[in-house]
């Protein structure tokens, strides 16, 4: 889920530190830095050991949460999210995090309880509105959740994911449904999502399964060639193979 990174210093986690415990945001800050060149064993190591230098230290437990998320390790995500927001109960970005993890989970009902909490505690952050549409999307309420993610495109319209996301509904109802004006909507909505943010490699893959579904094979196989692009410039050599081998199949 390309748009689960929250920010790595949530500023709902900001706590007050004595004098002996600075040394522990350092460490976050290292941790952070780690975190960005992809280094997620050094950022662990950091985090924890801030921790031992202030145990109750919410912004690290909230980006061990970030680099569980990154790392797919989902139920520590949802662990150290959970403690933050213990920590910190204003901390509404916490629960965002954890009502992605549980989404990743199929736990639908607790997720919606998250997004909805999070929602009292900011009625203006688009990630919550973005996971109120999948919700709803899964639920089978497809008006809903337009709803919910037409209201993150009018907090924020130049955030790719949200275009994505209302996609794979306007995707799933011209399955559902079998009318060419939701597939066309959804083409339109790809579009916009890749114009938005050209490296959103999810984007290219799950256009080109429409594609494919439309009989659109050449518009599809230029999709993943430029998805195989990408992961190549990512260095990710297996997954280049097998998207490679897929292609030739």
């Amino acid at each position: 889920m390309t748009w689960a990174t929250l920010a790595i210093l949530p500023a709902n986690a900001e706590q007050t530190l004595k004098p002996s415990e600075l040394p522990a945001e350092l460490l976050v800050e290292a941790g952070n830095r780690k975190n960005e060149l992809q280094d997620h064993e050094g950022a662990i190591a950091d985090y924890n050991a801030a921790l031992k230098i202030k145990p109750d230290y919410a912004r690290a437990f909230f980006n061990l949460g970030v680099v569980a998320c990154n790392t797919g390790d989902t139920k520590n995500e949802i662990r150290y999210f959970t403690k933050a927001f213990e920590l910190v109960p204003s901390d509404y970005e916490a629960l965002i995090g954890r009502g992605m993890a549980r989404l990743k989970l199929g736990e639908i009902e607790k997720a919606k309880e998250d997004f909805n909490a999070s929602l009292r505690l900011n009625s203006k952050d688009k990630r919550t509105y973005i996971g109120l549409g999948i919700v709803e999307k899964r639920n089978g309420d497809f008006t809903e959740a337009l709803t919910n993610i037409d209201k993150a495109i009018q907090l924020d319209p130049t955030f790719s994911a949200s275009y994505h996301e209302r996609a794979l509904v306007y995707q799933r109802m011209s399955r559902l449904f079998s009318r060419k004006f939701f597939a066309q909507a959804a083409i339109a909505d790809y579009k916009k999502a890749i114009k938005l943010a050209p490296e959103n490699l999810d984007a290219y893959l799950d256009r080109a399964i429409l594609y494919l579904e439309f009989g659109l094979a050449r518009l599809a196989i230029s999709d993943y060639e430029k998805a195989i692009e990408l992961l190549a410039e990512q260095n990710q050599v297996a997954a280049v193979k097998e998207m490679k081998d897929s292609l030739l199949s």
